[in-house]
């Protein structure tokens, strides 16, 4: 899974949460289903290191940039239209 269809399936209430944290980390708790995908944000100022032995594939922590602020933006306009 890619940032973008990380963002698409996160609820509203968590982007915006994510958007205007001002933590350094933003990480992506995401559980895939037979029928979806559950995405739950956490925000951070410290770093963890993901255990290889226990990474489903698709968990992933990105830095709280000018960036991330971007795509969160657009994903947060198209679901105004």
């Amino acid at each position: 899974m890619t940032l973008t269809s990380v963002l698409q399936q996160t609820s509203t209430k968590d982007l915006l949460r994510a958007v205007n944290s001002n933590k350094q980390f933003i990480y992506f708790d995401v559980s895939v289903f037979n029928v979806g995908a559950c995405v739950r944000v956490r925000c951070s100022n410290t770093y963890k290191q993901t255990n290889m032995n226990t990474w489903n594939g698709y968990d992933t922590m990105v830095e709280n940039d000018y960036a991330t602020e971007f795509y969160i933006m657009e994903e947060l306009k198209t679901r105004a239209n």
